[in-house]
């Protein structure tokens, strides 16, 4: 019930984002703005976040604080002295929702640069156009290992979950653990995350006795359970994308009264699970990103982002992606600023992207490699007590 009224009020929320957009459109032309004749340069921003299905509380959730952070640039004299624009189109959670975004950026909004999508599948379809057309891809939140091999001008600023799959692969073998069970949803995050941890576990020695996948609008699991109970492994590992799904399946399994020894990613780890699901995730380990939550500005700038967005940003958004997609538009801020880009140059802010020395970022200095990943952001193994996440040493 909680979980449909959260639905309700995002359907409300994109409704009068929608709203607002279109009186935009109405008032003034959105994307050549002129004053007294003139016409005002600006940096035009294409956004592709889910505006539809079970992601859109998490698209509007990172719409909202990548509004936020480029709201607060444009305060204080915006990007090289000019003014900020977004562009926000729905990209879904799909290689072809990706792919049509980009498209759409490009040709029909002539866009500088692109940030998105939230899922991997939007971003590996994007990826494809935005490459094409030698302009900036870059993305705080899509993780598979398949993104960092798609080309010169896409990069972003989370980890490929190979690592973390590797550091939740020797969390558990040498804890003693050989075999597991591996769940996971059909998504290219749990995909690709699944993949390299089959891959790293057997290079440990251990072994996957049991595998499943499901789609991502399941919601009996019961046949799950039922073949698990068949096999001999007292571990489940879980790979999922989002809320819906693993509230569905961890209440599920707490029923079930499994005693299985349980460990997932830390997208499993938003405020409404950690709020809603005590019970059901205690004792859950995961690989997450490594933050020094006692730093107060990080406090600070989630009280800021909520207070903009009128939500509570970190209900639908583990709070280690709320900081990297608030980062993301002052880190491309330094770039064209340090380089001295024209808008539209993807070339320069590629090349200042690569050759960046470093970004002052609340994870510590980060920097791209060669694949146009982020490096200086390492993981942390973490474990779920009784709603706090307790940093495992």
């Amino acid at each position: 019930m909680e979980l449909e009224l959260l639905n309700l009020k995002n359907e409300i929320r994109l409704l009068i984002l929608l709203i607002i957009f279109l009186s935009l459109l109405g008032c003034s032309n959105l994307f050549h703005s002129e004053r007294d004749g003139i016409k005002i340069e600006k940096l035009k921003i294409g956004i592709i976040v889910p505006q539809s299905n079970k992601l859109i509380s998490l698209g509007l959730s990172i719409l909202d604080i990548y509004n936020y952070s480029f709201t607060q640039i444009n305060l204080n004299g915006g990007i090289n002295g000019k003014q900020v624009e977004l562009v926000v189109v729905d990209g879904g959670c799909s290689v072809d929702g990706g792919k049509i975004a980009a498209m759409d950026l490009i040709d029909k909004y002539d866009v500088d640069l692109i940030v998105g999508g939230i899922c991997s599948e939007t971003t590996i379809g994007a990826s494809k156009v935005a490459e094409k057309n030698e302009k900036i891809l870059i993305t705080s939140t899509s993780s598979s290992h398949l993104i960092s091999n798609l080309g010169d001008f896409i990069f972003r600023t989370t980890n490929s979950n190979s690592i973390f799959s590797k550091a939740l692969a020797e969390e558990i073998f040498f804890n003693g653990i050989s075999n597991v069970a591996l769940i996971v949803e059909n998504s290219s995050y749990s995909d690709s995350y699944g993949e390299t941890f089959i891959s790293e576990f057997k290079k440990f020695g251990g072994e996957v006795l049991y595998y499943d996948s499901f789609d991502i609008f399941e919601n009996d699991f019961t046949y799950i359970f039922n073949n698990l109970s068949n096999t001999n492994v007292d571990t489940l590992v879980m790979f999922f994308l989002n809320d819906a799904v693993s509230s569905s399946f961890v209440t599920q399994l707490y029923d079930y009264n499994h005693n299985l020894t349980l460990y997932g990613t830390d997208l499993i780890v938003s405020n409404y699970m950690l709020n809603n699901f005590v019970k059901q995730l205690d004792g859950v380990k995961f690989a997450g990103t490594f933050l020094d939550f006692s730093n107060p500005k990080i406090q600070f700038v989630i009280n800021e982002i909520n207070n903009f967005a009128g939500v509570d940003v970190t209900l639908n958004i583990p709070v280690p992606y709320v900081i990297l997609a608030y980062e993301l538009p002052y880190l491309l801020k330094q770039v064209i600023e340090e380089n001295n880009c024209t808008f539209g140059d993807s070339i320069c802010v590629r090349d200042g992207l690569y050759f960046m020395e470093s970004f002052d970022s609340l994870f510590g200095d980060i920097y791209f490699d060669i694949n146009g990943d982020i490096d200086g952001i390492f993981p942390k193994i973490y474990q779920i007590k009784n709603s706090s996440l307790i940093l495992v040493e």
